[in-house]
């Protein structure tokens, strides 16, 4: 015998619902210019160096010296910008054959206590790279000298859209691509680390897309609705943690100054 029966269940949704909104969304607060919170934090460099070509700014060397380089329509040369007296002297220039317009571009420079690095954008018309961009890793002493090539970053036609540089002990860690690479100075293979958060100290690992200089870190918590963006500054053994109304932001520049923007309220539409 056949006994007819029905089944029936219900369905519930595990996802939890979102926060109401609130009556009054947080305002974006209004940021004083640097200068007037911290004098030392901007501070004024020449375009142009005496009986030299123009100059820009590149990294800080200490809290008194600035780091300059040429433009990239000419070899490039770095130059020590005394913040004190004024005072500026060449610290290295490029083997002769990146002296052409346009070919050997800088684009990402760190500095430790003993060594200068750089990414450079190269483009040179020689048979054997068919014209294309690539990009290659370059360091010198900081106190001045000759500047070596350490190895290609990428391969033919690989230029990233951005680069970061960070100097980790007598290595470069280079985050480009989505990716984060660890370089050795003195030469030698390049190894792709397993991701950003597993390089970084374990104080920090919390916290998305951190990036770390010699001493502090930065790094974004979890985002929340009807929030704003904040970025999280912290020395790496997790320390002397503060908070900065922001979305993005990278490396203390000399640890000691960071460039953060675009804060921005985390909304949703229902």
């Amino acid at each position: 015998m056949l006994i007819p029966f029905t089944l029936s269940c219900t369905v519930q949704d595990a996802t939890p619902p979102l926060p109401a909104r609130p009556q009054v969304l947080p305002e974006v607060p209004e940021l004083e210019l640097a200068a007037n919170i911290w004098r030392d934090a901007v501070v004024k460099v020449p375009a142009k160096a005496k009986g030299e070509p123009a100059i820009k700014p590149a990294a800080m060397l200490s809290e008194d010296e600035a780091l300059m380089v040429t433009s990239s329509e000419m070899r490039p040369t770095f130059y020590s910008y005394d913040l004190r007296t004024g005072g500026v002297h060449a610290l290295g220039t490029a083997p002769k054959w990146a002296e052409c317009s346009l070919c050997f571009e800088i684009m990402s420079v760190a500095t430790s206590e003993t060594r200068i690095v750089w990414s450079a954008g190269v483009y040179r018309s020689e048979p054997w790279n068919a014209g294309k961009r690539h990009m290659e890793l370059w360091t010198m002493p900081r106190s001045g000298g000759e500047m070596r090539l350490v190895t290609w970053l990428t391969g033919h036609g690989e230029v990233p859209f951005e680069d970061k540089l960070s100097i980790v002990g007598d290595d470069v860690v280079w985050y480009g691509d989505r990716h984060a690479y660890r370089v050795p100075m003195g030469g030698g293979p390049v190894q792709r680390l397993p991701s950003a958060a597993q390089t970084a100290p374990t104080a920090v690992r919390e916290l998305d897309g951190t990036q770390c200089g010699r001493e502090w870190c930065v790094g974004m918590p979890p985002t929340r609705l009807y929030e704003l963006t904040k970025l999280v500054v912290l020395r790496k053994d997790g320390t002397e943690r503060r908070e900065v109304v922001a979305s993005y932001g990278g490396p203390l520049m000399n640890d000691r100054f960071g460039l953060f923007g675009g804060r921005m309220l985390m909304t949703t539409r229902r």
